[in-house]
């Protein structure tokens, strides 16, 4: 075959690749977590050597920092994440320092190679978050069959996430995309071990309030697929993984001591509430102070209520069979809680 014919094959195959990628949903949801995060946040953040906006958040974001730089100057142990050159003679482990192991131990690993001095990585990680949010939400819609604008208008919604862009400081929590991504899974039409696994081998570390998200996932996965052949080794392995990947994160390695917890505190107003943190609400005074507001979960438990009383009302509902008690009283408690200004669970 003559020179210039195979030329121009090569050149259509490399076209035809770039479109592909180019009209990929990585590619997509990349372009729209972009100008999402340039707009509400700014790339200048994702600058390793920009700690200004650390200073000017403040919150946990420079207690974060301070416990990063301890554990990427000192000396490598067992687990990897225990250090002692914060809280020494003691120790204390990065794992429950908020500063997501998956960054914090690849960081010390490579720090040779990188600056001399402070840096930060919550900038970039913030950004990741967003773009694999929009990427997993966009996969959920297309998995679930609906039309492409819906696709794309239902991913937008999901990646302008209200909770998490009011509460920049915890950036660990960020990472959404985890139980997006098991919520993903439980609409496979055949149990999918291989990614089970791996969501539960990355979830400890990243954080464990987020695992125990993910671990609700999958068991709603397993309980989906309860007739398929060797489930009970399937999830035998699957346990496996998660203790195996807690093990090496350093979770059962803690030293005994004493632990507090803060107050919690929130009313219904906190959904919409910036409290002066974020520019996309506005800082309205609570009902009650509070150090941290989770009431966005009662007005979500608020609508999801609404849309089961209204289901007998839509012919189109009645088909579909839900767990209609159960989620009555969950969706009832979080209610509850959304318009309860200070609540308890026993006395606590």
């Amino acid at each position: 075959m003559p020179r210039s014919v195979l030329g121009r094959l090569r050149s259509l195959n490399f076209w035809q690749g770039f479109r592909k990628i180019a009209r990929s949903d990585a590619t997509l949801t990349f372009v729209l977590a972009a100008a999402y995060f340039q707009l509400v946040w700014g790339f200048k953040i994702v600058n390793p050597r920009n700690l200004q906006w650390l200073l000017d958040v403040q919150y946990d974001l420079m207690l974060y920092l301070t416990t990063t730089s301890y554990f990427r100057f000192s000396a490598w142990s067992f687990p990897i994440t225990h250090f002692d050159t914060l809280l020494y003679p003691l120790g204390t482990s990065i794992a429950v320092a908020d500063a997501v192991p998956l960054l914090a131990v690849p960081f010390k690993l490579f720090d040779a190679l990188l600056p001399r001095g402070i840096i930060q990585y919550f900038g970039a990680w913030l950004f990741v978050c967003v773009w694999l949010q929009a990427l997993v939400a966009k996969k959920i819609f297309t998995q679930m069959g609906v039309s492409r604008p819906l696709q794309w208008m239902g991913t937008l919604l999901i990646m302008a996430d209200l909770p998490q862009a009011l509460a920049i400081w915890h950036f660990p929590l960020w990472a959404h995309f985890l139980f997006l991504y098991g919520f993903y899974l439980v609409l496979q039409p055949t149990l999918p071990l291989r990614r089970v696994c791996l969501l539960l081998a990355v979830a400890p570390w990243v954080t464990p309030y987020l695992l125990v998200m993910v671990l609700a996932a999958c068991t709603a996965l397993f309980i989906k697929h309860r007739s398929a052949p060797g489930l009970a080794w399937q999830i035998a392995l699957a346990a496996a993984v998660t203790l195996g990947s807690c093990f090496f994160v350093g979770y059962f390695h803690f030293q005994t001591g004493v632990a507090g917890e803060g107050e919690y505190m929130a009313d219904l107003t906190t959904f919409i509430n910036a409290s002066g943190t974020g520019r996309l609400g506005p800082a309205l005074t609570p009902l009650r102070d509070y150090d941290e507001g989770y009431g966005y979960l009662g007005l979500g438990g608020i609508l999801l209520l609404l849309l089961l009383l209204a289901k007998p009302l839509v012919p189109a509902w009645r088909r579909r069979p839900l767990h209609v008690p159960a989620l009555f009283a969950v969706f009832g408690l979080m209610a509850l809680y959304a318009v309860g200004t200070n609540p308890l669970f026993r006395g606590h």
